[in-house]
This record gives C-alpha cells, structure tokens and sequence, in this order.
C-alpha cells in the first residue's frame, strides 16, 4: 500500500506469459521499502540523541521518482515536532535523509517573509497562428491563488506552512499540501513555478515547460 500523497503516479506494464503475469515497472522510477525508510530514519534520530521520533509516512511500499526528493512530518506521541526530506539516488533504492525540527525551522520559516504577498497564476500553452508554427502564450490558471505571510499560507479558506530549501519551496497542509515550487524572477517579478505534470517534485534548474503554472506576486 502506498502511503497517501506520497507515492509518484507511473505506468506498470502487465505481460501473461506461460509462468503467469509479470510485471515491468516505468523507466525512471524507484520502489522504496517503507520499513527499510523507517530504520533508516530511527538509526538517524537514534545518533542524534531523540529516539521517540518518528516518520508515519514510511510505510508499505513507496513509489518515487529516481533523483527527487519527498518530505514527510516527524512524530513524538500524536505531536509533530519537524519535517523529514528524503533524497532518492537513481533507481538502486538508496536514499539519504535531513531532519529539520520545527523549534530549528522557525527562523528560516520567517525568512520567508521575503516571499510575502498574494500570488496569482498563469499558465503556458501553445497558440497556433494561421501562418504556421506554434507561439507559446499564459493565460489565467485553474488553480486557486495563496496568500503567503511569513511561513505559513492561505488559499480557499484553508491554513497549512511553507518551508524554503535552497530554490525549493514546499507546502505543507493546506490546500496545496505535498505541492513543491522553484522560486524565480523576470522582467515581470517574483515567481514560484509548479510543475503540471508532478506536483510534488520541484524539480530545480530544469526549464519550464508547457502547462507548467507561474505564480507572481501581485503587487
């Protein structure tokens, strides 16, 4: 079973042969053991001295990625008390991982006051013009707009954190809970990219592409 919002959609090729089914997993793509994850995690905590930790996410089987990142909440009781990011390497299924406890989290959550203001979306798509060839052009997104106030944001109605790593900026709870951005800038302001096609993987220094979703700050 894999764990809810945490598992990567992919394609399975189902073959029945004369020894029965057999199964052919997408290229590009890992299954991580999730109690191999949770004794990882506990030999990791264990070092650091705080064993009553844990990661309920590692769990049944994790489809993932290769070469991408998952974060999860830390436990101690029903509590959470921090975040876990777990960094996939290719597809052997080795994976490291960085605790960052929310006591430690709290100054670089509010160093995200830089990112402050309310972001609205465009999306790309191709238009093609009657003399031939496509010309990419953004229109206004489907997805609803968040409003972000030091490291924690609204949108719908609905509360949850954000959480900055390098370009990365991650959305925990909320409406956009699990969804990764890559921040950004133009001629035309502040951005965070969402990727269309995996909400959860940021995916930094890769170009955007079409359907990809720009959220500037409105000013």
């Amino acid at each position: 079973m894999i764990p809810p919002n945490e598992g990567d959609p992919a394609e399975v090729t189902v073959t029945n042969g004369p020894a029965g089914m057999s199964y052919k997993l997408q290229e590009g793509f890992v299954i991580l053991d999730g109690a191999r994850l949770a004794s990882t995690f506990s030999g990791m905590v264990t070092r650091m001295g705080s064993p009553k930790l844990t990661a309920p996410c590692f769990r049944g089987k994790i489809l993932k990625r290769a070469d991408t990142s998952f974060t999860c909440d830390v436990q101690s009781g029903d509590a959470v008390v921090g975040y876990v990011t777990t960094h996939v390497t290719g597809r052997s299924g080795d994976v490291t991982m960085d605790y960052e406890p929310i006591a430690k989290a709290a100054p670089n959550a509010g160093g995200t006051g830089a990112l402050d203001g309310t972001y609205a979306c465009l999306t790309s798509q191709y238009q093609w013009r009657p003399s031939g060839g496509p010309l990419v052009q953004y229109v206004p997104s489907p997805l609803p707009r968040f409003t972000i106030s030091g490291g924690s944001y609204t949108s719908g109605g609905n509360a949850g954190m954000i959480r900055t790593s390098g370009q990365v900026v991650s959305f925990l709870g909320g409406a956009y809970d699990g969804w990764q951005g890559v921040l950004g800038s133009n001629s035309t302001g502040r951005y965070i990219l969402l990727r269309d096609d995996d909400h959860g993987n940021a995916r930094p220094g890769v170009g955007a592409k079409i359907g990809d979703h720009h959220r500037y700050v409105q000013k």
